[in-house]
């Protein structure tokens, strides 16, 4: 579709340049978390899914209970994946950015460039000039398809990927798993980082994108059970699914809470090959969406 003419852009793009934002006088802190290849469909029918049982129930129940966008709909309600952000960096340009991720290169070949848009303003450039202090955390190799490329570009985040875990000593050297490390390590390694990042002055914009959900059939760490008997990617979402609940009731439990938004967001549809083969032609699929403790109130 890149040499289908459109108007889409210059009609529904807005730089952020010339628009006011304005911050309160206490800023409030993020925490984006990306969850891999995580759609709404996943749940069961009666609450918005395409299955005939959820394999997401703690998420589902979190969505429901906090914004994602369903009105008085108890049914979840997610992002349409648009044209150019079906891959984990596109995805993550797209929902930081407001723009697809058009390129006349693989979109995983963006860690090859010097810069990434550099006259793009996105979400970490905002935040930056805001005086936000910004990291990234995942279990995986940051400059696959130029994520740090793009984070430290936009926002001077610190990435801690893969390469920081070994350097740091909190895996050995020789360790890989699936993309590198699993997200039962990932989680515990985000509190650790969260509790240091809370001391400092500054707010902070705390990322981090989880790995066990990606295509084929996902990682099967030691703690996913068995529901699902023999469809392990159920059995994986199932999993992670628990994890975010998790970690969101430990961050409720901690005093810089209440001064601070979570996003939960899927980064595109599965890339696995057979898990949604037999969904309804009518089950519109989207990836999950919620926002916790926004701040504000839904007008």
């Amino acid at each position: 579709n890149q040499t289908a003419e459109t108007a889409f852009i210059e009609q529904q793009y807005v730089d952020p340049l010339e628009v006011g934002i304005e911050f309160p006088e206490k800023k409030r802190n993020l925490i984006f978390i990306y969850l891999e290849s995580m759609e709404t469909t996943y749940a069961d029918i009666e609450n918005g899914g395409g299955f005939e049982y959820n394999c997401i129930p703690e998420l589902t129940k979190l969505a429901q209970e906090n914004e994602d966008f369903s009105g008085s709909s108890a049914e979840l309600n997610g992002g349409n994946v648009m044209a150019s952000a079906t891959w984990t960096m596109g995805a993550l340009f797209a929902q930081t950015a407001g723009l697809p991720l058009q390129v006349s290169i693989d979109g995983n070949a963006m860690n090859t460039q010097e810069h990434f848009f550099p006259g793009l303003t996105c979400l970490g450039d905002i935040l930056e000039m805001a005086g936000y202090s910004q990291s990234f955390l995942m279990g995986s190799e940051g400059e696959f398809g130029g994520r740090k490329l793009y984070f430290e570009d936009h926002g001077g985040y610190e990435i801690k990927d893969y390469q920081y875990a070994i350097d740091r000593e909190r895996i050995p050297s020789n360790y890989k798993v699936f993309w590198g490390y699993e997200d039962k390590k990932l989680f515990e390694y985000a509190k650790e980082e969260l509790l240091q990042i809370a001391k400092q002055e500054k707010p902070f914009n705390f990322s981090f994108l989880t790995v066990d959900t990606h295509f084929e059939d996902g990682y099967l760490c030691e703690d996913c059970g068995n529901d699902f008997a023999e469809n392990q990617y159920a059995n994986v979402m199932a999993c992670s699914s628990k994890k975010v609940m998790e970690f969101i009731t430990w961050v409720q439990q901690q005093a810089f809470y209440e001064n601070t938004t979570i996003v939960l967001s899927g980064d595109h549809l599965t890339m696995d090959s057979d898990f949604c083969n037999n969904i309804s032609p009518q089950c519109t699929r989207k990836t999950y969406t919620c926002i916790i403790n926004p701040g504000c109130e839904n007008e």
